[in-house]
């Protein structure tokens, strides 16, 4: 059985990226100096450029969305305080799906308002 030795077999590669690697590093942190990534996510960044990935933009994520704190939930809850100036938190959240704490956190702090007798009225 014979065996040839092949300079692009996965370990060479391998020893190479690990010689690469933190030369990389170093020269990334001295010209962002303190901005720069960290050593980890710089060798993450550096393994999926090797791989073939060339785009810099975050990938598509499945699930719920980081905040409901969008522009279209304060506007659906403005145009229900503005039909209805006494309405309740809970009956805000029962009308829009969103939780109490968010409609309280989106009427309070995103849209400056407060409850004086019962009703909703802009801060001063």
């Amino acid at each position: 059985m014979e065996y040839q030795f092949s300079f692009y077999t996965d370990s060479y590669s391998e020893i190479i990226i690990k010689m690469i690697l933190p030369w990389t590093y170093e020269l990334i942190k001295e010209a962002f100096g303190d901005a720069a990534l960290s050593r980890s996510r710089t060798f993450e960044w550096f393994s999926r450029y090797l791989k073939g990935r060339e785009k810099v933009n975050d990938d598509q994520h499945t699930g719920r969305p980081r905040s409901l704190r969008c522009e279209e939930n304060k506007l659906k809850i403005k145009e229900l305080i503005k039909s209805n100036r006494r309405i309740s938190i809970k009956d805000l959240s029962s009308e829009t799906g969103l939780s109490v704490g968010l409609c309280h956190q989106i009427v309070t702090k995103d849209l400056d308002m407060i409850r004086t007798s019962s009703k909703f009225v802009p801060r001063f």
